[in-house]
């Protein structure tokens, strides 16, 4: 939305605005690194993480999986949240811990006891912990999945596939935040609208126009550069007839090289250095 300004050899966003739908507690990092390569970060959390509604029910859950052979994570709001419901679960806990990425993985070890199984690289889905060894024949195996409500399936239809008893256990619900159509409103459009969109999942995506019922405003927002982490939301945002997006790898370091590296396509003759 408008011309982008200049960048910088030494600030590779300078000028930019970006706008980040994170949840307000998990916003900020993200927010800082964009703010230190010079851009300005436009907080709109269009995703909000709240308890389940049932927590008694989601708590006997918790306690009827301490014995099962894998407790599986599939985000830090995961682990904080079954954290908040049972704060023993992890030391109780008599099977092994699976990760589904970096971020889970520091978010159970800062809740005392580090994973067993973490998927290596970047690819923080499902399809990353289903590659490794330790779940390929799970015959017999009690899992208990723990995640938010209404999460994706492949998991726990694969690993049943692969011989494995089953149990999702909810701790979190996803809804769109209540927030004053006025207050959206200007952070989208003062002093103008946002160069890049980032999304890091589904709701955030879908909530955006929720919180926009305005078309001019919609029609404004789909001229920027959109930022997904899927391919499954890539085709969600050229379904909301956006412009081609960007796929990012999800954590704040991946996206901060897939929107450094757009920077430089707009000012190819300067080569980037994200700050240190």
């Amino acid at each position: 939305m408008g011309t982008a300004p200049p960048m910088t050899e030494a600030l590779p966003l300078a000028g930019l605005r970006i706008l980040v739908t994170r949840p307000a507690h998990q916003a900020e990092g993200l927010c800082r690194r964009i703010a230190a390569a010079g851009g300005v970060a436009v907080r709109l959390p269009t995703l909000e993480i709240t308890p389940v509604m049932d927590r008694p029910a989601a708590r006997r859950q918790l306690e009827s999986g301490l014995q099962a052979d894998w407790l599986v994570f599939t985000s830090a709001n995961a682990v904080a949240h079954a954290a908040s419901l049972m704060p023993h679960l992890l030391r109780r806990a008599t099977g092994r811990i699976a990760a589904i990425g970096a971020a889970t993985a520091a978010a159970l070890t800062h809740a005392g006891r580090s994973p067993d199984l973490v998927p290596p690289g970047e690819d923080y889905r499902s399809e990353g912990l289903l590659a490794q060894a330790a779940l390929s024949d799970m015959a017999g195996q009690r899992v208990m999945i723990v995640r938010g409500e209404n999460g994706r399936v492949l998991l726990g239809d694969t690993l049943r596939q692969r011989g494995a008893d089953v149990t999702y256990v909810p701790v979190y619900r996803r809804q769109c935040p209540q927030i004053d159509r006025n207050v959206v409103v200007q952070r989208l459009t003062h002093p103008r609208g946002p160069d890049i969109l980032v999304f890091t999942s589904p709701e955030a995506l879908s909530n955006l126009f929720e919180l926009v019922p305005d078309g001019a405003i919609r029609q404004q927002l789909r001229s920027a550069q959109v930022v997904v982490v899927s391919e499954a939301m890539v085709k969600q945002a050229q379904n909301m007839e956006f412009g081609p997006p960007l796929r990012a790898i999800a954590d704040e370091a991946g996206l901060m090289r897939t929107l450094t590296r757009w920077a430089q396509r707009l000012h190819p003759h300067k080569p980037p250095t994200l700050p240190t």
